[in-house]
C-alpha cells in the first residue's frame, strides 16, 4: 500500500501490494515493477551454498513430516483428470488430504504413527 516500506524479500503485486483498486492492467504493470525489483535484488538473496530439495526432503523425513514429491503429484494429477473424465468434466478434485495420499500410493497415518 501506498506509503509502506519494503520488507526485504518479500515481493507482491496487485491488490496486495497497494490496496483494492485499480484493473488488470494495473495488476500487470505492478508485476512488471515487482519482476523488475525481484531481478535487481537477486545478488543479493542467491546464496550458492543453498542445498537445494535434497536438504528439505532430508529435513522433512528427520522431523517424520509427511510430504509428496512430484512423482506423487502426477499420480495425483492424473488421478483427478480419469476422475474427471467418468464425470464428463476436465477434472475431478480430491477433497481431503487422506484421499490424496492414498491415491499416491502413501500410507495415510494418524499423527502418532497408528
Amino acid at each position: 500500500m501506498e506509503g509502506s516500506s519494503p520488507v526485504p524479500g518479500l515481493y507482491v503485486t496487485g491488490w496486495l501490494k497497494r490496496g483494492s483498486t485499480g484493473i488488470i492492467g494495473t495488476n500487470r504493470a505492478d508485476s512488471v515493477e515487482t519482476v523488475q525489483n525481484l531481478l535487481a535484488d537477486l545478488s543479493k538473496i542467491y546464496d550458492r551454498d543453498k542445498q537445494g530439495g535434497e536438504a528439505l526432503r532430508q529435513l522433512l523425513e528427520a522431523r517424520a513430516v509427511r510430504f509428496l514429491n512430484y512423482q506423487n503429484w502426477q499420480t495425483i494429477d492424473a488421478a483427478e483428470i480419469e476422475g474427471g473424465k467418468e464425470n464428463g468434466k476436465p477434472r475431478e478434485k480430491f477433497t481431503t488430504v487422506q484421499e490424496m495420499f492414498a491415491v499416491s500410493g502413501q500410507i495415510e497415518q494418524s499423527p502418532h504413527g497408528r
